[in-house]
């Protein structure tokens, strides 16, 4: 994988020979669980992190009325949070990046029985 800036559309496959094998040139790979494409977008990892997450809020949505907020906060931070703050450092600035934080919002709202219009920010901090 070589990589290139995003805007560059005319970047050359290089081709790879190891002991009479050519090895195939990919796009995106995973290292320590975080998506890198060759045009150092975030994209892919971002889809992959709200897919994640996704999954996550459905498990918190669907145990918020047999739990009390304590355990649902617990659940929370172990499922969710966790797999939100993993990279953030690397794909927290890119503008897909928000989509991850929507999809917080809305865990946040639905774990506090909130309506969708409220502001969470209150809520996440407590």
């Amino acid at each position: 994988m070589s990589f290139h800036a995003w805007q560059n559309k005319n970047n050359p496959t290089p081709g790879i020979i190891f002991q009479d094998m050519i090895i195939k040139y990919k796009n995106e790979t995973r290292f320590l669980g975080i998506y890198l494409t060759d045009d150092v977008k975030w994209d892919v990892h971002v889809k992959y992190v709200c897919n994640i997450l996704n999954k996550n809020y459905y498990i918190i949505h669907s145990l918020k009325n047999a739990l009390g907020i304590n355990a649902l906060r617990s659940i929370y931070f172990a499922y969710f949070h966790s797999h939100l703050r993993y990279g953030i450092i690397f794909w927290g600035g890119d503008s897909q990046g928000v989509k991850v934080f929507k999809l917080q919002k809305k865990v946040v709202r639905s774990m506090c029985n909130v309506k969708k219009n409220h502001h969470a920010e209150h809520y996440s901090r407590n």
